[in-house]
This record gives C-alpha cells, structure tokens and sequence, in this order.
C-alpha cells in the first residue's frame, strides 16, 4: 500500500507540472480585448485550511487579469477541489461548464508543509497551471520583478513576486542610488546604474538566490548608463561624449580575473543622442532611441548588415523600447495628445497597439516571462509613481504590483525569472 501511495502521487506531482493543454483553439493571449473566463472554485471539505487555500487561488486567479470569479451557475470553467490542506495533500478537477470544451483534467498535490510562505508559493503553481491549460502559456503569477524605490532621497532596489509578495524584499544595501535594471539571460543576476556623487557606474549583483555582494564591473564615472545584458551575455550600454551626444557600445565580461567590462564593439554612431540598446531575444537586432529625425524615436539595427530602419512612425516621442520574449513584438513609451501611454508594435505588420488606457500616465514596460503582462510606471494624477501591471494584449483594466505607501516612488520596473 506505502508503495502505491508513493506512486499515486508521483504521477499527481508529474502530472501538475506537465501541461497537455486544454482546449485546442480557445483564447489567444495577444488577441485585443480579451474576454475573461469566469470560473468557479468550489472545495468539497470546508477545512480551515481548505477555506484560506481556495481563498487564496481566487486572489491569484484575478490577479492573473485573465479570469473573474463567479458562482457555478454563471462559470465558463468549474475548477474542485477535494482531500484537504491538513492532510497535506489535494487534488483538483478542472472542467468546462457553459463551454462547449467538456474535457475534464484532473491532478494533484502534495505538500511538504502548510507554512504560509510556502503555501504562497503551491497556489501560484497551481493558478499558473490552470492558465496553462486554457491560454497554452506558463503564467506570471509568482515571477520576479525588481525596481527602484526612493526613500530619504535615495533610490535602492526591491523586488516583488507576482501576487505572492505585497511587501517587497530589499535587493541592495550600497550607499549610491539604484536604477536601470537590466537580468543576465539566465534570470539570475542583474547589471544596474549607481549613481554616485561623482557620476553614474555600472554594478552587478547575483538575485536568484539573493547575495547581498555586489560588484563594480564599470568603473569610469559618468560615462555610461543603462547596461542592458543582451542574449548574447554581452552588456549594451550608453556611452555619453556630451549632453548632446551619446552612442550605443557592446561591452562582453573578461574571461578571466574579477568580473568587468571591456568595450567590444561600438554599435552606433551619430552626432545626436542614440541611447537605450535593447538585443532582440534571436541576437539578431538592436533596438533603440535615436533623435537623428528631430525628436526621439526607435530603430532596428541588423546586427548582420549594420542596416538601419525606423520602426515607429506615429507620435513625436516614442522611447523605451522592451522585447517580448518571443521577439515578436516591442512595447514602448509614446506621447500622443499629451498623454504617456504604453503601447506595442508588431515587427512583422508594424501595426501599434495601445495598451494601457489614458486614465493613467504611463512609462517604462517590461514584460512577464510568458509575455502575458506588461508591468509599467504608472503615475494618476498628484500621486507617486507606482508599479502596475496590465495584460500585454491591452485592456482598460490594471493592477498594482506593490502597497507601498503614497510617498514611496517607484521606477524603472525590470521583469526577471518566472517561479521556480
């Protein structure tokens, strides 16, 4: 029988994490105005524990922005839940109710604990396989964002897990303001502008796991600024001749001795300011800002042919620029009627898509791991600047990542890892 058991929820455990799919042609996650899925969640023992774990997956579930949780009568997708927290162990039935998908997945988990912290953690996985099943993507809910936060005048960085943290956890304890955050492709370290009395110098410092060790890798003051660590493993940054002259380097880590950067490669070159180099996820094209037409707008450079196009067209300012994961697609800060708004291109229709409404001002996109979401600085009318959320197909509605207080200003969101 003990054999068994170890069997049983092995295959429970395998079975959460492998994701087969449930509806073969439902919502596509890019497709503009996305209806939300209502889903019930129902649990068969009323345990304590049970209440605060299905209170727990509604929370995540609507934080997702993809679902809204309604009675059994109105759902499109019923999702159960039987067995019980406190026996450390649960399993779950999601089905379609009002859909015309009638297939019915089952699994289950088993839990090592039922700390708080720890349960967090099981219900985004659970959450994000519910997504996976019905959008075919991983979800968001659980992944890392790190930002900057000013408090007394100074700018450090904090991080946050998607619906499972509200407080955020302190990523650096150095005496310099800290912005521009850019993650290694490995989502395990970042590079970061500190600003110092002196002048601005580029850090790095590993945050998954978290070490409170950090390294200067760019010593020249107030030469550079907002590393971007592209796919390649190499740093694009921008060097500043003037205030009136800036161009995009590649600069790749020594081989050997302490971790610094050495140029490789000047990427672009222009009398004019030419700022925030962004590597497509390929290595195949660089997005960036250039003023070269009068006022600031993106460009592709081909890595291969050193060829240049203008990418977007409409508004007078447009800057920022922030890859999908898959490539397909860059979301951007434009100003059109005087107000800042978040918006994505496609690159191969070039068509502009605005994604966050004109009822908040809006700057600096990031996007989720599964390209879902874009977090973005959000400012509404005499408040500080927070960071929100929307879905990356763009929609009216928008979350806030954080709880600080109102005299807390963040900035310069950078989306990291999903949950591990």
């Amino acid at each position: 029988m003990k054999i068994f058991k170890k069997v049983f929820w092995l295959i429970a455990a395998i079975t959460l994490f492998t994701s087969t799919g449930f509806s073969e042609e439902y919502y596509q996650i890019d497709k503009p105005g996305i209806k939300k899925f209502g889903i019930s969640v129902a649990v068969a023992t009323n345990s304590p524990g049970n209440k605060a774990f299905t209170k727990q997956l509604e929370m995540m579930l609507k934080q997702s922005l993809l679902f809204k949780i309604v009675d059994k009568k109105n759902a499109d997708f019923i999702f159960n839940m039987t067995a019980s927290i406190e026996e450390k162990a649960i399993w779950f039935t999601l089905e379609g109710a009002k859909s015309k998908i009638v297939t019915k997945k089952t699994f289950g988990v088993k839990l090592k604990n039922t700390d708080a912290e720890y349960l967090k953690l099981r219900t985004a996985q659970v959450a994000n396989r519910v997504i996976q099943e019905l959008f075919k993507i991983k979800g968001a809910l659980g992944s890392t964002i790190v930002y900057s936060r000013t408090e007394n005048n100074r700018k450090m960085l904090y991080m946050n897990q998607l619906a499972i943290q509200s407080s955020p956890a302190r990523v650096t304890y150095n005496r310099y303001s800290n912005s521009n955050v850019s993650w290694n492709p490995n989502k395990t370290k970042i590079v970061y502008t500190a600003h110092t009395s002196k002048g601005s110098q580029i850090m790095m410092q590993q945050v998954i796991p978290l070490l409170l060790k950090t390294s200067v890798v760019y010593k020249e003051l107030g030469k550079a600024s907002g590393p971007y660590w592209g796919a390649d493993n190499n740093v694009y940054m921008t060097l500043h001749v003037n205030s009136q002259n800036s161009d995009i380097y590649k600069f790749g880590f020594n081989d050997s001795g302490p971790a610094e950067l050495t140029e490789v490669k000047q990427m672009t070159s222009s009398s004019g300011i030419e700022t925030e180099g962004q590597l497509s996820p390929d290595g195949r094209q660089l997005a960036y800002i250039s003023d070269k037409t009068g006022s600031p707008q993106i460009y592709l450079l081909d890595i291969n042919s050193n060829k240049t196009t203008r990418l977007t067209k409409t508004g007078g300012y447009n800057v920022t620029p922030a890859w999908s994961s898959n490539g397909k697609s860059i979301a951007f800060r434009g100003i059109r009627n005087k107000i800042s708004s978040i918006y994505r291109i496609d690159l191969s229709s070039k068509k502009e898509r605005q994604i966050t409404p004109n009822a908040i001002d809006a700057e600096d996109p990031t996007w989720s791991p599964d390209n879902s979401l874009i977090a973005f600085v959000g400012k509404k009318g005499d408040s500080a600047t927070k960071i929100y959320f929307a879905l990356a197909s763009g929609a009216k509605e928008y979350n806030r990542l954080t709880n600080s207080g109102d005299d807390i200003i963040e900035t310069t969101p950078s989306w990291g890892p999903d949950l591990r």
